[in-house]
């Protein structure tokens, strides 16, 4: 395992939060994480949130479950004793999961995790060229051209379009 990899990890057991109740459950907000992946603004972070948001409820499983809405108040000057509202999310495991595979591919800390976790991406993403794949390609996944080229490369008028799928 890489260093940076390990230190993500470290990182993430060090802003991990554990429930005061009985089931003793483990989450993480979404704050804490957004530095650890290499975010500086909660703008960008929050277009990850989604996609990864999008992932969960594509594979089946609820969002609810793994994204939970939280409110936190910042404060501000004495004339308004109440603060200022800031979103954010408590997430579990496979939330914070799902964040870092739908994150940024150009930030190094996402980067070396597709590079050092080769049990849990495909095999392509040992290769040092899938960086650059992946930094090519932003926001869309290599894979998906890939398909596309090979549905696409059936058709009769694809000799015509192949231009298209150039990135």
């Amino acid at each position: 395992m890489s260093k940076e990899l390990r230190q993500i990890q470290d990182n993430l057991e060090a802003i991990k939060k554990v429930s005061n109740d009985q089931e003793m459950l483990e989450f993480w907000s979404a704050r804490d994480l957004m530095p650890v992946l290499g975010y500086l603004t909660w703008r960008q972070f929050s277009d990850a949130i989604a996609r990864a948001k999008e992932s969960c409820k594509i594979s089946g499983q609820s969002i609810d479950n793994h994204f939970l809405r939280a409110s936190e108040f910042l404060p501000t000057p004495a004339k308004t004793p109440e603060g200022r509202p800031r979103e954010n999310y408590f997430l579990t495991r496979h939330a914070c999961y799902l964040i870092a595979q739908n994150g940024d591919s150009r930030k190094p800390q996402i980067a070396d995790m597709y590079k050092q976790s080769g049990d849990k991406f495909p095999t392509e993403t040992q290769d040092h060229k899938y960086l650059g794949r992946l930094q090519r390609s932003y926001p869309i996944h290599p894979e998906v051209f890939d398909r596309l080229y090979e549905d696409w490369s059936t058709l009769d008028k694809f000799q015509r379009t192949r231009g298209v799928l150039q990135y």
